[in-house]
């Protein structure tokens, strides 16, 4: 993880800088701590959750960040937020060689045609992201060739024929969604985990990134049956 500092006269003070070493934090045992809490709470976040939320939550519009206070329910569903915001900015630190590559947040800007040359807008498409497991079964995420994934795609084609029938398909989906455990990482990577999670606002209708910190699980109303104003014989149907 490189991030870039800019240039100031004389001598500061590294507690003053806008990123430094967590050793040099004046409470670094409680904030690592904390960090690696949270890196566990977003990694239990993968999927689907039905939550509540309350604090700030944030949306990119062009390259200004919008705050919106959340107090309800929301559900946790990046999947559902890329597909449905395609070209929304994605937020990672970038190496820099590989500053080159088409930034998210001009997404919605509209550019000049001929301002690049083909042969850069040619290189922007060489790289794909690719999420891989190393030697020691840690998840990272890699920089390939276009044509090394292509080649991969074209040897899944010839493998279309083992893909399970539909029926097939839905029982192990359903196996495997029992089954399914929550990953384990290491404490350095639950350290650099993101602080926020991508999901939709019911009461604002706004797809939103939560703050990781500020989603918490529902507290239903167990007495709101019996404060119900019908018949007796009209609540036991609906209870029923």
């Amino acid at each position: 993880m490189a991030e870039e500092i800019s240039e100031f006269r004389g001598a500061r003070k590294i507690t003053s800088l806008p990123c430094y070493p967590l050793k040099y934090h004046k409470n670094e045992a409680q904030l690592r701590k904390e960090l690696i809490e949270r890196g566990k709470k977003f990694v239990a976040l993968a999927g689907v959750h039905y939550k509540s939320h309350q604090g700030l939550a944030y949306y990119k519009k062009k390259k200004s960040i919008i705050k919106v206070n959340i107090n309800g329910r929301i559900m946790v569903d990046p999947a559902i937020h890329r597909r449905i915001n395609p070209n929304y900015p994605i937020s990672h630190v970038r190496p820099k060689e590989n500053e080159t590559l088409s930034d998210g947040e001009d997404s919605d800007e509209s550019g000049c045609c001929g301002c690049d040359s083909e042969e850069e807008e040619s290189e922007k498409v060489k790289y794909v992201t690719k999420l891989v497991k190393d030697d020691n079964g840690n998840t990272r995420v890699v920089l390939v060739h276009g044509s090394d994934d292509d080649e991969e795609k074209a040897g899944s084609k010839e493998q279309l024929d083992k893909v399970p029938a539909k029926d097939e398909g839905n029982a192990a989906a359903e196996e495997d969604s029992t089954t399914k455990k929550i990953p384990e990482f290491s404490d350095e990577e639950y350290l650099i985990a993101s602080p926020v999670v991508l999901g939709f606002a019911f009461a604002e209708k706004l797809w939103l990134e939560f703050t990781v910190s500020g989603v918490k699980d529902i507290q239903w109303n167990e007495t709101a049956y019996d404060s119900l104003v019908l018949e007796p014989k009209t609540k036991d149907i609906v209870k029923v």
